[in-house]
């Protein structure tokens, strides 16, 4: 776009430089000098030069780098049953998890319960993802994939997640902890 407005723009000043050469007013000077500043300005930043041109990614593995696409530890599930992934998946959920809450408060100032959401939704994308690789695609049902892999969950997870998912404030339960894992993983199955 940037190179397209300089080619079109740059004999349009040219012509008018030349046609008012003799003519020009020190308004008209400032006129052309503004254009002239603008479009090298536009050209500037839509160019290819230097590192800060190299932007960091924004999507990793059809992840957001806002929802953690690009920075939360990803998982590679080996499993071709709803049952061996289902586990897979409870023991990466717990390191996942206990991995937040036995970690900072805040990193890159997101707070720990933002990050326990983030880990919560890339485990669930991992897992769908893995189930839609599979040749036949794998349908699991959600309820049997939670209950599975929640036999996988540390006692530590237990009976520290609820203090995490808001920050503490509100304390919860496990069980409306998992009751939200099970909203997301619901999004997944419809």
């Amino acid at each position: 776009m940037a190179k397209h407005l300089l080619i079109h723009a740059q004999p349009m000043l040219s012509h008018c430089l030349q046609k008012a050469r003799h003519t020009m007013t020190t308004s008209t000077r400032l006129v052309l000098l503004a254009g002239t500043l603008a479009i090298a300005v536009v050209t500037a930043s839509c160019s290819n030069v230097g590192p800060a041109s190299t932007p960091s990614p924004t999507v990793c593995d059809d992840v957001s780098s806002d929802a953690g696409g690009c920075t939360t530890e990803r998982y590679d599930y080996v499993g071709t049953t709803c049952d061996e992934v289902a586990v897979e998946w409870g023991v990466f959920m717990d390191q996942l998890v206990l991995s937040v809450i036995n970690g900072p408060q805040s990193v890159n100032n997101e707070a720990r319960s933002s990050r326990l959401r983030q880990v919560i939704g890339i485990a669930a994308i991992d897992l769908d993802q893995h189930l839609e690789s599979l040749n036949p695609p794998v349908n699991c049902d959600i309820e049997v994939v939670l209950a599975r892999g929640e036999q996988a969950f540390s006692d530590e997870l237990r009976a520290a997640v609820g203090a995490a998912m808001y920050d503490g404030n509100p304390a919860v339960t496990y069980e409306e902890w998992l009751n939200d894992v099970r909203s997301v993983l619901g999004v997944l199955e419809g």
